[in-house]
Formats: structure tokens, C-alpha cells, sequence
């Protein structure tokens, strides 16, 4: 959340092949955002072995995301892979922080205790996600405090509503919850809602995609 203008950060989700296509779109789109999303999982294998460069590309602070195909993304390796990966491009960080990711995005469910020490020894924050395709979530206020281990993580939960209803309740009972941050976010057309008003949800952060990008991720 920018605590000077009490809106949400913007972030622009990549999803490029290549680290120098994502580092053009945030080049294009710098004046309209406050974070972009690096999401690996989108690379080609050659480019992903590179992910540490790319904070590096770019002026805006960035999020790591390895994603696999169960929590939408492309990632169909092993979970020793990504982890690999994930310690790759978190490895050897700079004493120029703005040369590191400033975030990890890490699903509830993935837990390797070495990259959360590193993360919070390099100062780079956990973003604790959770998604779900099927459901609505009946109680956000456990749900969120469920995914969120420690007071240095901000826990997300990214779900796809059935109706206008489903959203209607994620309004109602993010109104109730305060005291720590978080990311809220109904996905899908009937989730529109929850992008454009996202403050009302007083969530940490928003996320769009370029249009550019539109093609790669039509699945």
C-alpha cells in the first residue's frame, strides 16, 4: 500500500520470454506503475537461468514469481527445480538493494526454510499467495491469517468467483479485517471489480498485464 497517496501499488505483471522484452514493457509503462512482476515461469529455460540480472534491467522494484500450472502459471519442472531456480535468482545480492528483487512471491503451501531466511536476511519481502480456481473463500480473515507465518509476510489470495455475489462478499468481509497487509484479488471477468476497486478492499497491491503480453496468457 503507497502510504502517501493511500491507493494501492500498482504492479505490471511480465510475462515475456525473454528478460529483455519484460525490461521493454517496464521501460514503456514506467510513468503508470510502481512494481512489475517477474514471472519466470514464462521465460524459455535459456532466460530463466538469468532471472538474477533483471532488477538490475529495470527501475521499478520487482517481484520474483515462479509459478506452476496448478496455481496458474507455465512452470511443469520439479520442485527441486524451482527451488534451484528460485535460490539462483536470489543468490549473491547486491550490496545496492534496488539491484535485488524487493519481493518473493512464495504459495502458501511452498516451504523452503533456507530461501525464507535468505529473503528476509537480503530484506527482500515474502509475498505468501494463495489461489483457487473452484472456490470462494468463506472466511478471508483465517484464510489470510492461516498463509501468513510470519508478521514479515503479506499474504495474498487470488480466487475466481461464480457470480457477482462471491465478490460482492469479498468487499464485505475485507471491510472487517484490519491491522496487517494484504492482497486481495477475484480473477476472471466477474473479478473486474476488485482490480478497479481495490482500494475499497485496502489492498496492498493491484496487478495488470500489458497488452502486449495479451497472447501468452489467453489460456
Amino acid at each position: 500500500m503507497d502510504k502517501n497517496t493511500k491507493r494501492p501499488l500498482l504492479c505490471l505483471t511480465l510475462t515475456g520470454k525473454t528478460l529483455q522484452e519484460d525490461a521493454a514493457l517496464v521501460q514503456k509503462y514506467a510513468p503508470h506503475i510502481d512494481v512489475a512482476e517477474l514471472r519466470v515461469d514464462y521465460l524459455t529455460e535459456d532466460e530463466q537461468l538469468y532471472a538474477r540480472r533483471f532488477p538490475s534491467m529495470i527501475n521499478v522494484p520487482c517481484i520474483l514469481t515462479i509459478r506452476r500450472g496448478i496455481d496458474g502459471g507455465k512452470f511443469d519442472s520439479t520442485e527441486f527445480a524451482r527451488t534451484a531456480l528460485f535460490s539462483r535468482a536470489m543468490a549473491f545480492a547486491d550490496q545496492n538493494p534496488e539491484k535485488n528483487f524487493a519481493y518473493v512471491d512464495f504459495e502458501d503451501y511452498f516451504h523452503v526454510p533456507s530461501l525464507q531466511d535468505a529473503a528476509l536476511a537480503f530484506g527482500v519481502k515474502i509475498i505468501r499467495s494463495c489461489h483457487d480456481f473452484e472456490h470462494s473463500i468463506p472466511d478471508l480473515r483465517k484464510k489470510l491469517e492461516s498463509i501468513r507465518h510470519t508478521v514479515f509476510e503479506i499474504p495474498k489470495i487470488a480466487f475466481m468467483p461464480k457470480t457477482l455475489g462471491e465478490v460482492t462478499q469479498l468487499f464485505k468481509q475485507a471491510a472487517e479485517i484490519k491491522g496487517f497487509d494484504r492482497i486481495l484479488c477475484a480473477m476472471g471477468p466477474l473479478g473486474i471489480p476488485s482490480r478497479i476497486l481495490s482500494h475499497k478492499l485496502d489492498s496492498y497491491m493491484a496487478y495488470t498485464s500489458p497488452p502486449e503480453c495479451a497472447a501468452n496468457t489467453t489460456a
